[in-house]
């Protein structure tokens, strides 16, 4: 047997073994010329389709076997085809699939490995794909401008290159992995940890696949360069549209030597000199923790990082605000928190907001005690007090000192208007009284208007008759026409 029949034979064992399809279909498959493994690989859904129909209805004609036993039958009838059943017309998807994977990731077919539930866990990623890709079509990442920091927009433009999947639905990631070359020691099952991560790091660096894709690299670069003062650094990588070459050289010119120094010193100078005390309006809690954080976060990254310990040191002795003195000691004692830099961070962030919550009920409070009869509806006038005089509980004016009478809450009780949670604190017979002394003010009010109407009439009526002169039409005494 030659190794072609060999691979043959393997192949159909696979089918009617392993994926269960009838010997009949098995057969069809062959006629069509599907005789082994690689001749399977290429297929796409649509050709699968087209396939399992073929082999329902093929066309064409056939020995009649009812014309050997009785020669009046047709010598020849239409070819009735093979049924495929539609689990059967899945599992060839899946397979097709599943060929197609193993192909992008450099794996060889063993029939060993190829199982139904293999091939079902894979389908699955590639229902995820599907709708992913459907659904998630990053834009490209904003220009590039001096004013901008070039870390911030290496960073945007990798993060797309991680959202992004390429031709053959491969992670973009991929084009910029470090080692070109599969992983010598990388055993099976497929899609181990995940299937992205194993197409990142065996798929081909080689092909048609890779340049199409690489160019889809290229293109964001330059989207995001072009016109830039970045440009120079990768235009030499526009003739062959070498996305890979152009990251690294930004990668190279931002973040070399000389840029990773710099971010060094300027972390330490930040460690050095920023601190909280509290007073700054514009600068909260939150930003003095994150340009903290961001500092340790940039000494790590480049091979200076440093223990939990030594940045609950560094944030005690940032934090200058003696609300938090109480708090700091606590830090420093408990091993819960001196050797947990997160842990240290939040209960220091607690307790500021305690402090600050209790700072604010203190306020409030000293306030309604200052002016307990503010008007606190409408445009927020401030009740019955005019020049140091406030009314007493009678109606009346009271000079230099408070006057009247008081609540049982202690509130003084006067005509004016009361916070809800003041006013809900009245008895009943208060609540009558201050409405006694509202109605008495308005009654006041009432005949302040009408005497200062009778004194404008009478104004208008003086002056009218003080108006009045000589005309032609008036006799002046004791003269005769």
């Amino acid at each position: 047997m030659t190794m072609a029949q060999q691979a043959r034979e393997r192949w159909g064992n696979y089918l009617t073994t392993t994926l269960g399809l009838p010997l009949a279909l098995r057969l069809a498959i062959f006629d069509q010329g599907y005789v082994s493994y690689d001749t399977f690989m290429y297929m796409t859904d649509d050709d699968v389709v087209n396939l399992c129909q073929t082999i329902r209805k093929p066309g064409g004609q056939i020995p009649n076997p009812e014309h050997v036993n009785d020669p009046d039958a047709p010598v020849l009838i239409n070819d009735p085809g093979t049924p495929v059943g539609d689990l059967f017309e899945k599992r060839l998807k899946q397979l097709a699939y599943y060929l197609k994977y193993i192909n992008l990731v450099q794996r060889p077919f063993h029939v060993t490995h190829a199982t139904i539930m293999e091939l079902q866990r894979l389908w699955q990623y590639k229902l995820r794909m599907d709708e992913r890709l459907r659904n998630d079509r990053p834009a490209f990442p904003d220009r590039y401008t001096t004013s901008k920091n070039a870390r911030d927009v290496l960073e945007d433009m990798e993060q797309w290159i991680t959202q992004c999947y390429g031709h053959g639905d491969i992670p973009l990631t991929y084009i910029m992995r470090d080692n070109r070359e599969i992983p010598v020691d990388d055993p099976f099952p497929i899609g181990n940890p995940t299937f992205d991560l194993e197409l990142i790091r065996r798929a081909e660096h080689d092909n048609e696949t890779y340049n199409s894709n690489n160019e889809l690299v290229w293109n964001m670069v330059r989207a995001v360069t072009h016109g830039t003062d970045a440009w120079a650094f990768v235009k030499s990588y526009s003739r062959t549209k070498d996305g890979r070459g152009a990251m690294l050289a930004l990668k190279r010119q931002f973040m070399g030597t000389s840029h990773v120094n710099k971010l060094k010193l300027d972390a330490d100078a930040t460690l050095e000199s920023i601190y909280w005390s509290g007073k700054a309006r514009n600068f909260s809690w939150e930003t003095f923790i994150s340009r903290l954080t961001s500092a340790f976060a940039d000494l790590e990254e480049h091979g200076e990082g440093k223990t939990d310990e030594e940045k609950v040191r560094k944030l005690i002795r940032a934090i200058r605000d003696p609300r938090l003195a109480v708090a700091k000691s606590v830090v420093q004692a408990d091993p819960r928190y001196n050797e947990h830099f997160q842990d240290a961070v939040n209960y220091l962030g607690g307790q500021l907001a305690q402090q600050e919550s209790t700072s604010r009920i203190e306020r409030h409070i000293s306030d309604l005690h200052r002016s307990p009869g503010r008007v606190m509806r409408g445009g927020g006038r401030a009740g019955n007090r005019s020049h140091g005089r406030t009314h007493d509980g009678r109606g009346g004016r009271g000079r230099g000192r408070v006057n009247g009478r008081f609540s049982n809450s202690g509130y003084l009780l006067n005509n004016g208007g009361y916070p809800k949670d003041v006013w809900k604190s009245f008895t009943r017979e208060e609540m009558d009284f201050v409405h006694e002394l509202r109605k008495k003010q308005q009654t006041k009010r009432t005949v302040s208007d009408l005497h200062q109407e009778e004194k404008i009439e009478d104004k208008r009526q003086k002056t009218n008759d003080q108006n009045k002169g000589v005309g032609t039409d008036m006799i002046r005494p004791g003269r005769s026409n």
